[in-house]
């Protein structure tokens, strides 16, 4: 007798053994777990499924927020702050700076705690996009500030 498969992952190592996450409307089985005796994990294929879709959302929802605050041809200003000629443009490597400080501040004031990345580009797309005065820099320039910074209170 053949028993049913519940995760279609031909490498899962419990097809059997399983908790199956069905959407509430629709009724389709969303992801597949598997109990290991160490709380459960989801399946590779599941997994990999889950992780891209959360991160596609994320660069969706800053890449939105770039082009709003910068336009579409948006780019490191690092050459405002540093006088270097950075003019990085993926999006992997960009990031919000505040430029008077208070970044932690402001974002505590505003969500109870010091959250950070695509939750406040999420955030600053309900909001309509609220008047902030942000920074676009690559990691690289924003490092460099953060790092100038934090010598200068030691100096």
């Amino acid at each position: 007798m053949q028993v049913e498969r519940f995760c279609s992952n031909p490498l899962c190592k419990t097809p059997n053994v399983t908790r199956l996450v069905k959407n509430g409307w629709s009724g389709k089985i969303i992801e597949h777990w598997y109990d290991d005796n160490n709380g459960g994990h989801l399946c590779e294929k599941c997994y990999n499924k889950k992780v891209r879709k959360s991160t596609m959302s994320g660069r969706r929802a800053k890449h939105e927020v770039f082009v709003h605050y910068y336009g579409e041809n948006y780019h490191c200003q690092g050459d405002k702050y540093l006088h270097n000629e950075c003019k990085m443009n993926n999006i992997i490597c960009l990031q919000l700076h505040h430029p008077k400080g208070g970044g932690d501040k402001q974002r505590r004031e505003i969500f109870g705690e010091n959250i950070c990345g695509v939750r406040f580009y999420m955030w600053l797309r309900r909001s309509g996009y609220p008047e902030i005065d942000l920074a676009l820099l690559c990691a690289n320039c924003h490092m460099i500030i953060e790092n100038d910074i934090a010598e200068a209170k030691y100096r």
